[in-house]
């Protein structure tokens, strides 16, 4: 239906916008991501002014809690999203140009890579990616909430970094990031097995971002990964 598709949309078209500032205004990558972030937290507040959205239609409650044969569609989706992340990054041309731009943009144009189209397509991809995370999570909840999702951006930023992927480096991978956000989902867990209060989860995930940027800057000195 129309109201499932407009988040998914909305985001695409979201890093449309990110990348057309990125790419064809040259402005920061960060700036931009956390500006547009605090903007779509607004245009959220805004369309519901009553609260969270309950969900009428309980087939989209029940997307998230559906099970394709013994496997829940949670873990499907995530891993279907894995595995065409992988495929583009490894196997097409533009993985490699997304590669050569992150680690030298300088480079890669002397070297013939469109670099301005390429970042404006990765963000296009990275917004088509969060709108089906968005859908999944408003259906695990059974509601539309503006602040749902506004505590996960520093555990995503986790995942990335303890999943080996530093800012201008051009290294990292999906796989990598996958197995980041395993470990959170580890810490996690073992917090609430331990009793302990869960704001400790973020006092964890910004510790082990600073313990990643910190390896990933030792490494890089010390030559660790070069061939």
């Amino acid at each position: 239906p129309r109201s499932t598709l407009f988040p998914y949309t909305t985001l695409f078209r979201s890093g449309v916008v990110n990348g057309s500032l990125v790419a064809l205004c040259g402005l920061s990558p960060i700036v931009v991501t956390l500006a547009m972030g605090q903007a779509l937290l607004g245009v959220a507040l805004l369309l519901s002014p009553n609260g969270p959205i309950l969900v009428d239609d309980p087939g989209y409650g029940d997307l998230a809690a559906s099970m394709i044969g013994p496997v829940p569609t949670l873990v499907v989706a995530a891993l279907v999203c894995l595995v065409l992340g992988h495929l583009l990054l490894r196997r097409f041309s533009l993985g490699r140009y997304i590669y050569s731009v992150g680690g030298n943009e300088r480079a890669a144009w002397l070297a013939g890579v469109p670099t301005r189209p390429v970042k404006l397509t990765a963000y296009a991809l990275g917004g088509m990616f969060a709108g089906v995370a968005g859908i999944l999570l408003s259906s695990r909840t059974g509601s539309g909430e503006a602040t749902l999702g506004s505590t996960i951006m520093l555990s995503a930023y986790a995942a990335a970094f303890i999943g080996g992927v530093g800012f201008g480096t051009g290294r990292g991978t999906v796989v990598g990031v996958a197995l980041g956000a395993v470990v959170l989902g580890v810490i996690s867990n073992g917090i609430d097995l331990l009793g302990l209060n869960g704001d400790w989860q973020y006092i964890v995930s910004g510790g082990l971002i600073v313990f990643a940027i910190g390896f990933q800057r030792a490494a890089a000195q010390l030559g660790w990964g070069r061939g």
